[in-house]
């Protein structure tokens, strides 16, 4: 998915397709490649697209959806539908991605779980708040700060039947989002203006329309959107744990009374993947500032500080510690923080490529042979070294994260 293809279809789009129908407001056929027609054709209920026609070519797919297609051949996964049971099931879990609207600015969180209770839903699927033309990101009934739940807002109210193309059929409902492949999730979370166009959602049963771009405008590590929806999570994640401690308390053995069955405790582990380097690079000393200069540093070092990936990941590690995983007013949360910190020490880890002489990957979707070598190395050499066996000089480890290696540790089985 990061070879050249995908920037090659986006570049053609770019510089031909879109600009030709701008000018002429007629679209261009897409010639030769039927797995890219497709993508836009019915499912029938054996889950095979009807035969590709010539009217079909004619449909028209701008340089975004020529990206999708590309994504989509190259794994066919990216083709399932991003709210469908089995993408709810992998290594992931429930993903919750994050977009950006341009009218408002807000976070735009695209969730395969529905992040907040709206009003007027349909038995298990998202339904839309009441009132308002904009989505609001303001209150304090939203999922997270400034933001809004884009299936929740905009998805619709009734799921598609068997076999059907999953357009809603209602007219109030004729721009609401009824299903959305992985490729198309993806890409509302990652558009980029000039290399792709923002994408359009809405308008939706009072919903106005929306403009999406990618969620680095808003913020750009994704460690935020953690930090901001632990009163959901960490409040489910101490829930479990209670029970857990409370059975641990009641019973010699920890097993769970009457059933025999060892209690379950959950201990969240934040991963922060990172594809550039430069985070083991030391900090340079603080240093006395002229005077005349001092509103200018201030702000340039200042001005976004509590933002920044390292106080995000510093918030992370709070909401972590052993001390949130149960009631310590429990008996039996004493022992099993104990159990949780013992087993992983650390639960924040950052994957980084260490700093060694080479070519600097690139902004974008495409990585040359050089630079993906040079990253797949560099988590080799990740991998190789726990923080123990890395030292106290270490940067992450001295800070307090784990490496990759301590990921992979914590995952083997024993």
């Amino acid at each position: 998915m990061s070879g050249p293809a995908a920037l090659g279809a986006g570049a053609v789009g770019l510089t031909v397709r879109d600009l030709f129908i701008a000018a002429t407001g007629v679209g261009l056929p897409v010639l030769f490649s039927d797995d890219v027609v497709e993508r836009n054709l019915p499912v029938t209920a054996a889950g095979v697209s009807a035969h590709v026609s010539w009217s079909d070519r004619w449909t028209w797919l701008d340089r975004a959806a020529l990206i999708e297609s590309v994504w989509e051949t190259a794994s066919p996964s990216m083709r399932q539908p991003f709210l469908g049971s089995t993408a709810l099931h992998g290594g992931t879990g429930r993903l919750v991605l994050t977009s950006t609207s341009v009218g408002t600015g807000c976070r735009v969180l695209v969730s395969q779980d529905t992040l907040a209770p709206v009003a007027g839903a349909a038995q298990g699927v998202p339904g839309i708040a009441a009132g308002g033309t904009l989505p609001a990101c303001a209150g304090t009934d939203v999922p997270a700060a400034s933001s809004f739940d884009l299936i929740g807002e905009f998805g619709a109210t009734a799921a598609p039947s068997a076999g059907s193309s999953g357009a809603p059929t209602t007219s109030s409902e004729a721009r609401c989002i009824a299903d959305l492949a992985n490729s198309t999730a993806g890409m509302a979370t990652a558009r980029f203006p000039y290399v792709t166009p923002s994408g359009d959602v809405g308008p939706c049963r009072g919903r106005s329309g929306q403009q999406l771009v990618d969620g680095g405008y808003t913020e750009n590590s994704g460690i935020g959107t953690i930090v901001d929806l632990s009163p959901s999570w960490l409040a489910a994640v101490r829930s479990v744990n209670n029970a857990t401690a409370t059975a641990l308390a009641t019973t010699s053995r920890g097993a769970a009374a009457g059933t025999g069955t060892p209690p379950e405790m959950i201990v969240p582990i934040v991963v922060y993947l990172v594809d550039d380097g430069g985070r083991d690079v030391a900090e340079p000393a603080s240093a006395p500032t002229s005077e005349a200069l001092v509103p200018l540093i201030a702000n340039r070092r200042a001005g976004k500080m509590q933002e920044n990936p390292q106080s995000l990941l510093q918030r992370a590690a709070a909401l972590t510690a052993g001390t949130q995983l149960c009631d310590p007013s429990i008996p039996g949360c004493a022992a099993l923080t104990t159990a949780a910190t013992t087993w992983a020490p650390t639960r924040v880890d950052v994957v980084y490529p260490e700093t060694q002489p080479a070519v600097t990957a690139p902004l974008g979707w495409v990585l040359s042979r050089g630079s993906r070598d040079t990253m797949t190395a560099a988590m080799d050499r990740q991998a190789s070294r726990t923080c123990a066996q890395a030292g106290p000089n270490d940067p992450i480890c001295r800070r307090g994260y784990g490496r990759l290696a301590d990921l992979l540790a914590l995952m083997t089985v024993r």
